[in-house]
């Protein structure tokens, strides 16, 4: 994989009781029909939690102060389509201000409120290897390598 790019992201895991909010995914091109939490690329010069806080306003219309969001898993995976190299950072945030409202209904036809132990079939596969790391107190997983010596 020598000269691919790594690809910065920030995701946050909004947790009400039991339950964990994913977005439905469409009229992306990419893993459309699949739930996935919301979350975006890290622009330049940002950092991981300014782009996690700007995804949280631009996707599902919530502000988060950057002390309300709490490191939980980083992530290194290979891209689906084995082009590059994705550098996942986790947050979760318990606190925010504002009603959740599906903000880009042109890239997510709706929000939902999931049961983590008990997620669809159609949830991307990444994630659900998140929420399995999560569940065993991982801080740090890989995920997509073909070899077996996969940190997890």
């Amino acid at each position: 994989m020598s000269g691919r790019s790594n690809v910065p992201a920030s995701y946050i895991i909004f947790r009400k009781g039991d339950k964990v909010l994913f977005l439905l995914r469409s009229a992306t091109g990419y893993m459309d029909g699949y739930y996935g939490l919301p979350a975006g690329h890290v622009e330049d010069m940002e950092s991981f939690t300014q782009a996690a806080i700007r995804e949280a306003s631009e996707e599902v219309g919530v502000d988060i102060k950057p002390n309300h969001l709490r490191y939980i898993h980083t992530m290194q995976r290979v891209a689906t389509d084995n082009t590059h190299i994705r550098v996942d950072v986790f947050f979760e945030a318990d606190i925010w201000e504002g009603d959740f409202k599906n903000a880009e209904p042109v890239k997510h036809s709706k929000i939902v409120w999931l049961d983590p132990n008990n997620l669809p079939d159609n949830t991307m596969d990444y994630q659900l290897h998140l929420f399995d790391q999560i569940a065993k107190g991982s801080a740090y997983s890989e995920f997509g390598w073909k070899s077996t010596d996969q940190v997890s």
